[in-house]
């Protein structure tokens, strides 16, 4: 629950080894709690050029909720798209629900329909 010393930690991680990919999945999330999505963004978006093109549950995850919550849809929405093709079971179905979710805000947006606040930075 203590966001600031969490995120300590995982950067003192880093310090040592840059490419732990696990720390900067960690550090987005901590950044997602905080309603930080710009900062976890960035965080994953680290993660996945360690990872290069190899598929991460956990980082896709991140980085679709983060646009979804930034109202970057279409990019959410190829990001649940990948999430759906690589996964089985309730992963697959997670997704396909947050795809049908991010489509109906996108239409809301479309339509000026959409009433949400802007996330904090």
């Amino acid at each position: 629950g203590d966001n600031e010393s969490a995120l300590k930690c995982f950067t003192k991680i880093l310090s040592t080894n840059p490419n732990e990919v696990q720390a900067w999945l960690s550090i987005g999330f901590v950044y997602q709690k905080m309603m930080k999505f710009k900062d976890a963004l960035k965080c994953y978006r680290k993660a996945h050029k360690i990872v290069g093109e190899k598929y991460h549950h956990k980082l896709y995850d991140g980085m679709a909720s983060c646009l979804t919550k930034m109202s970057e849809f279409d990019q959410a929405v190829e990001i649940y798209k990948e999430i759906f093709q690589k996964e089985e079971g309730k992963k697959k179905w997670d997704a396909q629900r947050s795809l049908k979710f991010v489509n109906k805000l996108k239409r809301k947006k479309a339509t000026g329909t959409l009433n949400e606040l802007k996330p904090a930075d």
